[in-house]
């Protein structure tokens, strides 16, 4: 499985980097894939027999941004997947919407084991993975944040996180994307 989701990765990051990834641009209700996310991750909570809190808070209304679909939910479902990961059971993972200025900003929030300070400059960074023992003991390519990035970025938005690097506090991911504006 691991196997597999590193093929994946690797693929997917080849072919954004070489231009074959082209977006297929549409209107989106973020709230909509929010609500496709949290469903898709209480049943693997369930599945797996892992007691962890999924909650979406937004507005009705929220604005609706240009992007694709598919490469949206998939940075969602990376960040909330990166949320369940980290958190030790019992924990929550919130994804919080509004709207901001010109921007839709989406929030991860989770209760886990945060980032610490000498590992924050290198989130980003491809096969990057931290040393906490929680992420030690968890499957991943370290790729999920820098495709992540990389697909935001394409779509003219911005993603960043924050952590007090104390485990239980947490972390925070964020991305914004340009509201999707109207001709008028």
């Amino acid at each position: 499985m691991l196997f597999r989701s590193l093929i994946n990765d690797l693929l997917d990051l080849s072919h954004i980097e070489t231009g074959q990834v082209k977006l297929e641009m549409q209107a989106l209700d973020l709230r909509k894939i929010g609500e496709e996310v949290i469903a898709q991750m209480q049943v693997r909570a369930k599945d797996e027999s892992r007691a962890m809190d999924f909650v979406l808070e937004t507005v009705e209304g929220l604005p609706q941004v240009q992007g694709d679909y598919g490469r949206i939910k998939q940075v969602l479902m990376s960040l909330v997947l990166n949320g369940y990961n980290y958190t030790p059971e019992g924990g929550r993972v919130r994804v919080m919407m509004r709207a901001e200025g010109n921007e839709v900003v989406v929030e991860v929030v989770d209760t886990g084991v945060g980032i610490l300070p000498e590992d924050q400059s290198r989130i980003f960074e491809r096969f990057y993975r931290g040393n906490d023992p929680l992420v030690l003991a968890t499957a991943g390519t370290g790729l999920g944040l820098a495709v992540s990035k990389t697909l935001v970025e394409m779509h003219r938005g911005r993603i960043w996180f924050t952590s007090s690097g104390v485990s239980g506090e947490g972390s925070t991911f964020s991305f914004a994307l340009p509201i999707e504006q109207t001709e008028g």
